[in-house]
Formats: structure tokens, sequence, C-alpha cells
């Protein structure tokens, strides 16, 4: 029994051992910043599809104040054409 015990101890403070424990915690850790870059691109792709969004509800208020100023102009011909009648 005591033979065994002191081939465990020797077995777990063995540099091999130890040597697999650090590449298993860095796996982990690597596997942990892997994913935390995963949900940042995905809340960058988020971000970006808003802005997206956003750039094309400007573009569509801006051709909405385009028509209301060809409106405007083609009032003030028409003002104009009645004003010389």
């Amino acid at each position: 029994m005591r033979e065994l015990l002191e081939f465990l101890v020797l077995s777990l403070t063995s540099p091999v051992l130890l040597l697999l424990l650090l590449l298993l915690l860095l796996l982990v850790l690597d596997l942990l910043l892997l994913l935390l870059l995963l949900l940042l691109l995905l809340l960058l792709l988020v971000l970006d599809l808003l802005l997206l969004l956003l750039l094309l509800l400007l573009l569509v208020l801006d051709l909405l104040l385009l028509l209301l100023l060809l409106l405007l102009v083609l009032d003030l011909l028409l003002l104009l054409v009645l004003d010389l009648l």
C-alpha cells in the first residue's frame, strides 16, 4: 500500500504530468479566448447591421426631402406661370 501511495505521489508530481496539465489549462484558456472573440465578432456584426439599417433610413429620408424640394420648385414655377398670365 505504501509503495502504491509513493508511486501515485511521484507520478502526480512528475514533470510530464505537470506539463500535460499546463497544456490542458492553456487549451481551455485558448478556447475561452476563442469564444470571447467569436462573441465580439457577433456583436460587431449586429452593430454593423444596425448601422446599415440606419444608413438606409437616412437614404430614404434624403430621397423624401429631395422629392419635397422638387415639389416646392414645381409649385414656385406654377406660381410664376400663373403670375405671368
